[in-house]
């Protein structure tokens, strides 16, 4: 067959590329195998033949895995902003066994901590230095510390410094004011570096509500310089000292390196103004955030003004010791001379509950079944004149003590327990003290017989307990006794051990005791209102603590 001449071409064409494709794979180099990639591999950049050499080193380039830019750090919390506290007294000691008291726990418990404190919604008592306690014997509690803690001078947190601060403060030889509620007596001693066992001289199962009241100082600097501890507070809290300017204020900056975390705020400044309506006014003018203690008629005037319920109890302490006092008729006249219902509706502007003891209704030991002694002027007469025909000097001359600046009113309060007294036939007339001074005489002992000293007053049951109660003020070995009976301190004695219904049944006992002897003149269990400026935000404790940890600045 005859092809046609174009076909022929292209078919020779055809041929002839194939032949040079041939040859073309015939001279080709054996490749180097590869590894071919998996699916999650990132694939390889080609890498150059051995003859394809290139003038300049190729650069270098990373494979493997893609490279990732580092985590922005996140920025340390800064405590910023300040606030101004203003209170009605002025401390006259930082130490730190002072902060039992209701002037020295403001600027102590934001710089000093204790085992344990109180949670502030729920008043439970919480670990602080102590992460853990248990009573490992009837007369032993064991304390497990806080691991990493240390004081503002770099001064660790460690058992020898739980049990040497521990038994400083208890101490029988320092007989410190917060002696009061000591119980049975306490020594402390080391377990092992975080452990610290604290025994009692008898069982006593509310130990743990002693030492909340009772924070810690450095314990290097409180051996090496003492004189120091009263001026210079160290501790392991959320606030340092700076500096106190005496008659005008307290400054504390924050702890930033606090084991809590840093705080909000970071300047805090306490003022002392002993007029309510004085401290109202400086939080209406801005110059300060929160005053403490305030009328509730000056506190309503203020941007925020919040009452709350507090631990005290407002009552008349009575020398039984006096030639005229010690006689029963005496002190159930002066229970009745007094118009408690009438000083809380006037003098403390509704800001209380009638009292028929020195505990309120949420400590352990209340007794439901007292009722407050009425105001009754004839029968207060009467049993005066019953008493002068008796041969006791009932106008024997008498004071109503008080301590200055010490609550929102307590001037006015005891200007009209004195009137109410005089109407009856008492000779009574008013004494004011400063903070010191009066604590001094308020613990005089023993109690000399002529001098009839009435003392218009708050107790503070922090502890929850009426035991802490009964020990501050009717056994015979109290600083701040005016009143006992061997009847008194056995039932006390007998009821320190016990727990759970047969305690609170004892200490109600007690309380009867108390209440038909007329040891003492409740009037109001009171509560307390905190004015606050328009920034601050901030809820009051029912132990009254102010920590300014817990506070908010807008």
């Amino acid at each position: 067959m005859k092809l046609n001449r174009s076909y022929l071409s292209l078919a020779i064409s055809i041929i002839v590329a194939l032949s040079f494709v041939l040859a073309g794979c015939q001279a080709a180099p054996t490749a180097t195998p590869t590894t071919a990639p998996t699916a999650t591999s990132v694939p390889q950049l080609a890498q150059p033949t051995p003859t394809a050499r290139a003038a300049t080193p190729p650069p270098v380039v990373a494979a493997a895995t893609p490279t990732q830019a580092p985590p922005t750090p996140t920025p340390k919390p800064k405590a910023e902003g300040k606030v101004v506290i203003v209170t009605g007294e002025e401390p006259d000691s930082l130490e730190h066994h002072m902060a039992y008291s209701y002037v020295g726990f403001l600027p102590l418990r934001n710089i000093q901590e204790a085992l344990l404190n109180r949670d502030s919604k729920t008043n439970e008592l919480i670990g602080e230095l102590a992460t853990k306690w248990e009573q490992v014997k009837p007369d032993t509690w064991r304390f497990t510390l806080r691991s990493g803690v240390k004081f503002h001078n770099g001064e660790a947190v460690d058992a020898d410094t739980a049990a040497y601060m521990t038994n400083r403060t208890w101490s029988k030889d320092n007989n410190f004011f917060i002696r009061q509620f000591i119980g049975p007596e306490i020594s402390a001693k080391v377990v092992d570096a975080s452990t610290v066992d604290i025994t009692t001289a008898s069982p006593d199962p509310i130990l743990p509500l002693r030492v909340y009241f009772a924070p810690f100082a450095a314990m290097k600097h409180a051996k090496e310089n003492p004189e120091e501890l009263a001026t210079k507070p160290i501790g392991t809290g959320p606030y340092k000292f700076v500096e106190w300017s005496r008659g005008q204020y307290i400054r504390l900056t924050a702890n930033e390196d606090y084991w809590g975390g840093v705080p909000k705020i970071k300047d805090v400044v306490f003022n002392f103004r002993k007029e309510s309506a004085v401290r109202s006014a400086t939080v209406m003018a801005g110059e300060a955030d929160l005053a403490r203690s305030v009328n509730p008629d000056d506190c309503k005037k203020a941007p925020k003004c919040i009452s709350a319920p507090t631990v005290e109890t407002l009552f008349v302490r009575i020398d039984t010791p006096h030639i005229a006092l010690r006689d029963l008729r005496v002190r159930q006249a002066l229970a009745y001379a007094i118009d408690k219902e009438g000083i809380i509706k006037t003098i403390l502007s509704g800001e209380g509950t009638l009292a028929a003891q020195i505990v309120g209704p949420f400590v352990n030991g209340h007794n439901p079944d007292l009722k407050p002694y009425p105001y009754d002027v004839a029968k207060s007469k009467a049993l005066l004149a019953e008493a002068k025909a008796a041969g006791i000097k009932v106008e024997s001359p008498l004071s109503v003590n008080i301590r200055g600046g010490y609550f929102a009113r307590v001037q006015e309060g005891a200007e009209a327990v004195s009137n109410m007294l005089n109407v009856v036939g008492f000779k009574t007339t008013i004494k004011a003290w400063d903070t010191a001074s009066h604590r001094t005489y308020y613990r005089q002992q023993p109690i000399p017989e002529d001098r009839g000293a009435l003392f218009f007053h708050l107790h503070g049951n922090e502890m929850g307990d009426a035991s802490a109660s009964v020990t501050s003020y009717f056994r015979k070995d109290s600083t701040l006794a005016a009143y006992w009976t061997p009847k008194t301190e056995e039932m006390d004695n007998k009821a320190r051990s016990l727990v759970g219904p047969e305690r609170t049944k004892a200490y109600q006992e007690i309380m009867k005791v108390l209440y038909d002897d007329v040891a003492i003149v409740p009037i109001s269990h009171l509560g307390t209102s905190y004015a606050l400026g328009k920034r601050l935000e901030w809820t009051p404790r029912l132990d009254a603590f102010v920590l300014v940890k817990d506070m908010t600045l807008k």
